[in-house]
């Protein structure tokens, strides 16, 4: 009997311990250099990644609002992949063509493309763990 309430004991605390699984630290170099890399695209006027909890918020500013909306959310997900690629190493992996990278298993993502005076022109969301990004419809 002792040895089954033991061996209980030990997986419950296993299976504790793999749900605590911690989120990647993403260091001020990485956001800030990821930053920087969007806004050397000449269609980008200012770009900044805040990170709150489990969620990253990528906020971008175009330099002509006027561009295209599928054109505006490429830069949006360039900038997730960049952060992704930024990030990656011997512990994460980088984003590929088809994937954002494994920092984002780890994080919810938000990306909102911001227009004059902070006005939102479109925005996208993305859940932990999974591989799509959900554009909102109309705003």
């Amino acid at each position: 009997m002792k040895k089954i309430l033991y061996i209980l004991c030990v997986t419950l605390a296993l299976v504790s311990l793999a749900g605590c699984t911690s989120r990647p630290e993403i260091s001020e170099e990485a956001l800030g250099g990821s930053a920087q890399i969007l806004e050397s695209n000449v269609e980008v006027d200012d770009a900044e990644i805040i990170v709150e909890k489990n969620k990253i918020m990528f906020y971008i500013a175009p330099l002509d609002v006027s561009s295209s909306d599928e054109r505006l959310r490429e830069l949006g997900v360039d900038f997730v992949k960049v952060l992704g690629g930024y990030t990656a190493g011997e512990e994460l992996e980088a984003p590929t063509e088809e994937y954002y990278g494994e920092l984002y298993d780890y994080y919810d993502v938000e990306i909102i493309i911001e227009g004059e005076h902070g006005a939102v022109l479109d925005k996208a969301t993305k859940a932990k763990g999974k591989n799509e990004i959900v554009w909102q419809e109309s705003l």
